[in-house]
């Protein structure tokens, strides 16, 4: 697939370099934000069902295994906390490139008693699953590669045959504000290569400030004061140094060429 204008991928050399790059973009700017509460369900096949229902799995083959099998690929900081709790019967794999996140990670996951979850420190694009995983999430993270095919190859090698891959990429008319100002922040950082993340942080925040842009959306993130915002939000919203987005017609060519069919599909 060609790329776009619409994307921010300057400083893309290769796969392991801009592993490279977000490992050291998370270990300094964890995402998401730490939560203050985490939502317990007293039925313990409430998520299982719920994702049985939306994919019309009315069988609800998708759990049938004893002990079903769940890769959160790209955790971040809570979402394979959220997940062990929402499918306690499963065995959660939660995977990251920072270990900073892993980190805030366990010690959410020990607090809350959680058994279930199995943590690692790993790029997606060297995993080495096969025909392993009943269900992966991965969201808001293949968009941020080198080469998002070959990642979301990577999760389909890992899925079973008969299994569901739940992937949130950025919408492409989200983004059309948030690229252009990343490109402007990289230019006028002049970072070559190896981006200096907390002067573009500064710099970022001083333009924002003297373009009074206030009530911005774009990417994941709705923001009535982006002053207000942390820096974990503000950096992975305006200094993230690859970004991609898509449309729907591009999104379906992509998962059609990874041998992945849209079930249900969702905004």
């Amino acid at each position: 697939m060609a790329e776009s204008s619409d994307d921010n991928v300057g400083l893309v050399k290769s796969v392991d370099q801009v592993d490279r790059l977000n490992a050291e973009f998370y270990a300094k700017f964890p995402y998401p934000w730490s939560i203050s509460m985490f939502e317990v369900i007293d039925d313990p096949r409430f998520w299982q069902d719920f994702l049985c229902q939306e994919i019309a799995d009315w069988d609800r083959s998708l759990f049938a295994a004893a002990q079903p099998r769940v890769w959160v690929a790209g955790c971040g900081t809570n979402q394979a906390v959220i997940t062990a709790l929402r499918f306690p019967q499963a065995t959660v794999v939660g995977s990251d490139l920072s270990p900073h996140s892993l980190e805030i990670t366990a010690k959410n996951a020990k607090q809350l008693g959680i058994t279930n979850l199995q943590l690692r420190q790993e790029s997606i694009n060297e995993s080495s699953h096969a025909d392993e995983f009943d269900y992966i999430i991965c969201t808001g993270v293949i968009h941020h590669n080198a080469d998002p095919g070959f990642t979301l190859g990577k999760l389909t090698s890992a899925l079973k045959r008969d299994g569901i891959l739940e992937l949130m990429v950025y919408n492409r008319y989200h983004s059309m504000a948030t690229v252009p100002f990343q490109k402007a922040v990289q230019l006028l950082a002049g970072d070559a290569g190896q981006p200096d993340l907390d002067t573009q942080v500064q710099l970022a925040r001083a333009l924002v400030a003297e373009l009074k842009m206030d009530n911005l959306s774009a990417g994941a993130l709705s923001v009535s004061s982006v002053n207000e915002i942390s820096d974990s939000q503000f950096a992975d919203l305006l200094v993230q140094p690859v970004w991609r987005s898509y449309t729907v017609e591009s999104l379906e060519e992509l998962c059609s060429v990874a041998g992945l069919a849209i079930v249900a599909p969702c905004l």
